[in-house]
């Protein structure tokens, strides 16, 4: 009896406990739903984080650290696993399992993860927003997958027919098309499908432009693009301007100037507009123009609407170039330019959490666990570019700023080379410099690349607090291994053909390797293995 009512009481206790920690979680979810709908999404996302520790009782709160995450174009995967996290927990108030799913799905998208996005999209109600992800995945997915040509087809035509008035189905159908004139797959079914569901006539405003390519008669487009364009007063976006070029709506000086007086311009429309001009005298005040431009440059090589790449310029010169391949939101790497040269390569990943594809996989950095708010980094800088000088390993902590370096390379001159990117010339011959990336192997490089071509390596020490350890290496074959402190030799490892055979070190720290320590059999295979041992 005794022990039935103490196992009682515990229970009880437990269920209090628990429902006290949902009326604070359902606080804290509706004073951060009231501060959503205010638009004040910086000071939601400072109190979501402080109150995060309730997730695990309310899916409403990870939900909304999710979705924040995901407005402020956080890191990718720090706003994914909150939205899973809130599926899991499964206890609503103030939104429906149905948010998250189509939220996560959004996010999939964007991590490329198209299969995983198909996946939680099938547990979802039909609904427009459910037809436009599950279209975009299989946009996505159709790229590596020629099996679900049909099914993507099918799909957007079925949203098309039934959501007519929503302008985005209407964008990834001329997208689309736009992909496949390009490449010239599938030209014919392409024309038959938009004429089939009267796109190329009956288009709204944002994509009007996208039609023109797939009128058959030149003098009918031309007269179409000029109704559109008078009806504009002059503002179309930026990927009209090739189109109203080439058919003569409007005059190359009035195109060059609309072009460069935005802050940023997609690389394609500048190679598109130059394409079309007709004359040198023309190409010479478009290359007059964009040498003195200052703004960012953008690509999206895969066009699935996220930028990778962004080059900032200043007056015609480059100052940097950054890359998030992962598109995930943290930068993958940035390069800083001066005088025309790179002069330091920063690359940044998560170890183990990125997307299959990704140009970052199988990069071997340090951890092997996903922490959300740190991020390794490598940083390459160059003597003369590509060059390498010194290459620091470190990892940063992203909230809390701080940065705690790991290993550092030094390089003998000419003895290592990175070049992660070359230039091209837009607008031709003495035009604008212009990074392209050249390929995946050279881009990234690993750690064990740097152990190979280094002479020396700086880490913390491995006998003293506060100490440095400096290893000496030829051919990534140990040398000598030197601890100080201040400066002050405190320690040293004697090696013979990478074999550990003595070691002297100043105990008392009194300025003297008075102690000797000699090994046996201690053969190390790589200098990290070294580093790793306890001896």
């Amino acid at each position: 009896m005794c022990v039935f009512f103490l196992a009682s009481l515990n229970i009880n206790a437990v269920s209090l406990t628990v429902s006290l920690q949902e009326a604070v979680a359902e606080k804290y979810a509706a004073w951060a739903y009231d501060m959503l709908k205010q638009n004040e999404f910086e000071k939601t996302l400072k109190f979501l984080e402080r109150s995060k520790d309730y997730a695990d009782v309310s899916s409403d709160i990870s939900y909304m650290l999710a979705f924040t995450r995901n407005k402020l174009n956080k890191n990718a995967l720090s706003a994914l696993t909150p939205a899973l996290l809130s599926i899991k927990t499964e206890r609503w108030n103030l939104y429906t399992k149905t948010d998250a799913l189509l939220l996560s799905a959004q996010i999939q998208i964007r991590l490329r993860r198209y299969n995983d996005a198909l996946r939680l999209l099938k547990d979802c109600n039909e609904s427009e927003e459910s037809a436009l992800l599950r279209i975009l995945a299989l946009k996505g997915a159709l790229k590596n997958n020629d099996s679900i040509f049909e099914s993507f087809t099918k799909e957007l035509e079925n949203a098309l027919q039934r959501y007519p008035n929503n302008k985005e189905f209407t964008k990834i159908a001329f997208t689309w098309a736009a992909e496949q004139k390009a490449s010239q797959k599938n030209s014919l079914f392409v024309q038959t499908f938009l004429e089939k569901l009267n796109l190329i006539r009956n288009v709204n405003d944002d994509v009007l432009y996208m039609a023109a390519p797939f009128f058959y008669n030149e003098e009918e487009t031309q007269k179409q693009l000029l109704v559109w364009y008078s009806a504009s007063n002059g503002v179309v976006p930026n990927y009209a301007l090739p189109v109203l070029l080439n058919y003569g709506i409007v005059d190359e000086g009035i195109v060059i100037s609309k072009l460069f007086e935005n802050e940023t311009i997609d690389a394609g429309v500048i190679k598109e507009v130059y394409k079309h001009l007709r004359t040198d005298l023309e190409r010479e005040n478009f290359r007059k123009e964009i040498s003195g431009y200052t703004g960012v440059i953008t690509e999206d090589y895969d066009a699935d609407g996220y930028i990778e790449a962004r080059t900032t310029y200043q007056n015609g010169f480059m100052t940097s170039f950054t890359l998030d391949s992962s598109q995930n939101g943290i930068t993958n790497t940035e390069i800083i330019i001066s005088a025309g040269t790179p002069v330091q390569v920063t690359h940044s990943t998560l170890a183990n959490n990125v997307p299959a594809g990704d140009p970052t996989e199988g990069v071997n950095l340090i951890s092997p666990v996903f922490q959300e708010n740190t991020v390794q980094q490598l940083q390459i800088t160059y003597t003369n570019y590509p060059i390498v000088t010194k290459a620091v390993l470190k990892t940063c902590d992203t909230e809390n700023n701080k940065d705690k370096v790991l290993l550092t390379f030094y390089f003998s001159p000419n003895n290592f080379f990175h070049k992660p990117i070359d230039f091209e010339q837009l607008a031709g011959p003495f035009g604008l410099p212009f990074p392209t990336l050249i390929n995946k192997e050279s881009f990234y490089t690993g750690v064990k690349m740097l152990w190979a071509h280094s002479y020396e390596v700086e880490t913390a020490g491995k006998n003293f607090k506060n100490s440095k350890l400096i290893l000496q290496l030829k051919n990534e074959i140990l040398l000598s291994a030197r601890e100080y402190i201040d400066n002050t030799l405190v320690s040293e490892d004697f090696f013979t053909n990478g074999r550990l055979y003595e070691r002297r070190i100043d105990m008392d720290l009194d300025g003297k390797l008075e102690t000797r320590i000699r090994f046996q059999n201690l053969t190390f295979e790589t200098p990290q293995e070294y580093l790793n041992a306890e001896l």
